[in-house]
C-alpha cells in the first residue's frame, strides 16, 4: 500500500514537472516569435529567420512562426521558399488569413495566377470583410493587365477601409499601369503623408521616381529615409540603382554605387542566385568607370551565378573588346565561350548559329586558330569558296601555323587554274537604322551593339545605330535619315517586364510598315536578334547586281541557287535612279550557279531601247506586282 502511495506521489510531480517544462519551451517559443517579428519590421531578415526557427525547434507545429518565416522570405523576393513556410502555417494555423494570403501573394508571384486567385477568392468567401485580400486581389488583376476587375477590387478595398496607406500605394501601381503618372504620384504621395514612418511608402514613392527616370528625386527621399530607418534594406537597392543611374552625370555616384551595391552583398542575407547575378553585374557596370580590372572580376562573378545570362556576357564582352588587348587572357577566355556554344549549336543542327558563334569567338580572339579552321570549313562545306578564302587569308596574317598556310597556297593555286569559282553574291543594299528603347539596365547600350554584329552576315542589309532618347522626338530620327540617305528604321522595345521584345519597322516618313513580337529571355538575346533578321531577309525581296556583259545580251548574274534562283524562274532588270524603279528588260536563266548565273534578254520593256544592264539591278519578276511595288517603293522611301 505504501508502495502505491510513492508512485502516486512521484507520478504527480512527473506531471506537474512536464507541464512546466511545457509552458516554459511555450513561453521560450512565443519569446522567439516576438523576437523575429521585431527583427522582420527592422527589415533584419538574416536574424529573423534564426529566432523565427529557434522558435519552430522548440515547437514544431507553431503556426505564427511558419507564417512570419514565410513574410520574411516573400519580403527577399524568395517566392518558392515563401510559399513552402506558408503551407504548414495554413495547416498548423487553422486556416488563418495572413497565412492564406501568403500563399496567394506567393502564386502570384511565381506567375502561377490561376491557383493564385483561387486562394484570393477562397479567402473572401470565408473573410469578406479582410481588406487586404481585395488589395492584393487587384494587384494580380494588374499583373494579369485585367484593369477594370483591378480597379473594381481595389475600390472595394478603399471602401471597406478608408484612407488606408497600403490601399493609395496599390493604387499608384493602377494609376502607373495605366500611364497616368501625375495620379500615381498623387496616390504614392498619399500613401507617404498618411504614415511617413513606415518603410514601404518610401519605397514605392521612391520606386515610383525611379521608374519614371526621376532618379534625383529617388535618391533625395531614401537617403533621409536611411536617417531614420536603421538597416534599411528596401530602399538601398533603389538607392544605388538610382545613384548607378544617374552617374553618367555625376561622377561620384559611381562609387556610392558600388557601396551599397557591397553593402546589401555582405548584409547577411540569403539570396538567390538570380538576385546574385544580377548584383554582381551592376557592381561591374558600375566599375566600368572606375576600374577596369574588378569590372571584369565582378561581372565574371555575375556569370558564375548566372552562366546562361546574355546580357552580363555581352556587357563584359562589349567591355573587353573596349579596354582589353587582342591578345589579352581575358578576352581568350570569352572566345572560348563562343567556341563552345558553337559546338552546341554544331551538334543541335542550327548551323546560322554555329557560324555566328565562331565568328565571335574570333572576333574576341584572333588567335584562335581553331575557330578559323571551323569556318573555313563551314564555308567549304557550303561551296563558298569565296569567303573560305577571305577567312585563310586573316588566319594565315595572324597565326603562323604552316597548315594553313600550306592550304592557303594551295587555294591560290587553284584560283589561278581556276580550279575553284570565287562567286559571291552582291545586292543592292537596303540602308536602316537601329535604337533600342528599353528601361532595363543598359540593353539600350548593348543590344544595338550586338545587332549591328549580327547584321554584317545578313548581305543585303547596312545597319548603322544610333544614340537616341525618347524626349528628342521622331523628328530628330526623321532628320538623321535624310542627312544620311537612308531607308527605314527599326526600333526594338522591351515591355516592362521583360517578357515581350517587339521590334517596328518604320518607313522614311515616319510610319509603321510593319512589326514582330517575340518572347524575350536573357539567355537567348542573341537569338531575338537573329530571330528579327531571318524575318526582315524574307520580309525584303532580294534586289540581285548585274555584271558585265558576257556576249550580246548576255549578262552575269550575282546569284544564284543560294539565293533560290531555278532554271525557269523570270527576271526582271530594273534600274534604281533618281528615287524611281524603272523597269528595262526580261531575263532568263541560262546557266544557273552557286552564287551566280548567266542571263539573257528576252525582251525589252520598252521597244526599240536596247541600253547596257551592266551595274543595273534584277528580281524576280513576281516582286514587281502592284502590292510587292509598293511596299517595295515604301521600303526604299521613293
Amino acid at each position: 500500500m505504501l508502495h502505491l502511495k510513492r508512485s502516486a506521489v512521484l507520478l504527480f510531480f512527473v506531471l506537474i514537472n512536464a507541464s512546466v517544462i511545457a509552458d516554459e519551451n511555450v513561453n521560450n517559443a512565443k519569446l522567439f516569435l516576438d523576437e523575429g517579428i521585431t527583427l522582420f519590421k527592422e527589415e533584419k531578415y538574416f536574424e529573423a529567420i534564426d529566432s523565427l526557427r529557434n522558435a519552430l525547434e522548440i515547437n514544431p507545429f507553431y503556426g505564427d512562426a511558419y507564417k512570419y518565416l514565410a513574410s520574411v522570405y516573400f519580403s527577399l523576393g524568395e517566392y518558392r521558399v515563401s510559399l513552402a513556410n506558408a503551407l504548414p502555417a495554413l495547416k498548423y494555423a487553422n486556416n488563418d488569413p495572413d497565412a492564406l494570403l501568403i500563399v496567394a501573394n506567393s502564386y502570384r508571384e511565381l506567375g502561377n495566377y490561376q491557383q493564385s486567385e483561387e486562394y484570393y477568392k477562397n479567402i473572401v468567401e470565408k473573410f469578406p470583410s479582410y481588406v487586404e485580400v481585395y488589395r492584393n486581389l487587384g494587384e494580380l488583376y494588374l499583373k494579369m493587365n485585367r484593369l477594370s476587375p483591378a480597379l473594381e477590387m481595389l475600390g472595394k478595398a478603399d471602401r471597406i477601409n478608408k484612407n488606408y496607406w497600403r490601399n493609395y500605394i496599390s493604387f499608384g501601381n493602377y494609376y502607373l499601369k495605366v500611364g497616368s503618372l501625375s495620379k500615381a504620384e498623387e496616390y504614392f504621395k498619399k500613401a507617404f503623408n498618411l504614415n511617413p514612418t513606415e518603410r514601404q511608402v518610401y519605397v514605392a514613392l521612391s520606386d515610383f521616381y525611379r521608374s519614371t527616370d526621376n532618379y534625383d528625386r529617388a535618391i533625395e527621399l531614401l537617403e533621409n529615409g536611411e536617417k531614420i530607418f536603421d538597416n534599411f534594406y528596401s530602399g538601398i537597392l533603389i538607392l544605388a540603382d538610382s545613384y548607378l543611374a544617374t552617374a553618367p552625370n555625376k561622377n561620384e555616384n559611381y562609387q556610392k554605387a558600388i557601396n551599397k551595391y557591397m553593402w546589401i552583398n555582405q548584409a547577411g542575407v540569403k539570396k538567390d542566385n538570380d538576385f546574385k547575378g544580377w548584383l554582381f553585374y551592376k557592381i561591374g557596370l558600375a566599375y566600368e568607370k572606375m576600374d577596369k580590372e574588378k569590372a571584369v572580376k565582378s561581372y565574371f562573378e555575375a556569370l558564375s551565378f548566372q552562366p546562361k545570362n546574355e546580357l552580363i556576357l555581352y556587357s563584359l564582352e562589349n567591355f573587353a573588346l573596349l579596354n582589353f588587348k587582342i591578345d589579352s587572357s581575358i578576352r581568350k577566355q570569352l572566345s572560348l565561350i563562343h567556341l563552345n556554344n558553337a559546338n552546341s549549336a554544331y551538334s543541335e543542327g542550327e548551323s546560322k548559329a554555329y557560324l555566328l558563334q565562331l565568328k565571335r569567338a574570333v572576333t574576341l580572339y584572333p588567335f584562335l586558330l581553331e575557330a578559323r579552321k571551323k569556318i573555313t570549313a563551314y564555308f567549304e562545306m557550303q561551296g563558298d569558296y569565296f569567303h573560305a578564302y577571305e577567312e585563310l587569308k586573316s588566319a594565315s596574317k595572324l597565326n603562323p601555323d604552316f597548315r594553313m598556310k600550306d592550304k592557303l597556297e594551295n587555294y591560290e593555286w587553284k584560283i589561278k587554274n581556276k580550279k575553284i569559282p570565287l562567286d559571291k553574291t552582291q545586292f543592292y543594299y537596303y540602308k536602316g537604322v537601329f535604337l533600342a528603347d528599353a528601361n532595363f539596365y543598359n540593353f539600350s547600350k548593348i543590344y544595338p551593339g550586338l545587332f549591328l554584329y549580327d547584321s554584317q552576315y545578313y548581305d543585303k542589309f547596312k545597319f548603322s545605330v544610333m544614340d537616341y532618347r525618347k524626349k528628342q522626338g521622331i523628328n530628330y530620327i526623321l532628320q538623321y535619315l535624310r542627312e544620311n540617305d537612308i531607308d527605314f528604321f527599326v526600333v526594338s522595345s522591351l515591355d516592362q517586364n521583360q517578357k515581350t521584345l517587339k521590334f517596328f519597322l518604320f518607313d522614311k516618313t515616319g510610319k509603321v510598315m510593319d512589326e514582330l513580337a517575340i518572347n524575350f529571355s536573357v539567355e537567348v538575346i542573341n537569338k531575338s536578334a537573329v530571330t528579327f533578321l531571318d524575318w526582315m531577309d524574307k520580309a525584303f525581296p532580294s534586289i540581285w547586281a548585274i555584271g558585265e556583259e558576257i556576249s550580246p545580251q548576255k549578262y552575269a548574274l550575282f546569284a544564284g541557287e543560294k539565293e533560290g534562283l531555278k532554271a525557269k524562274d523570270e527576271i526582271t532588270a530594273i534600274d534604281l535612279f533618281n528615287r524611281e524603279i524603272r523597269t528595262i528588260s526580261l531575263l532568263k536563266l541560262e546557266k544557273l550557279n552557286t552564287f551566280s548565273s548567266i542571263v539573257f534578254v528576252v525582251s525589252n520593256y520598252r521597244k526599240g531601247e536596247q541600253e547596257s544592264l551592266k551595274d543595273k539591278f534584277a528580281v524576280k519578276k513576281d516582286v514587281l506586282t502592284q502590292n510587292s511595288l509598293t511596299k517595295l517603293k515604301r521600303i526604299l522611301g521613293y
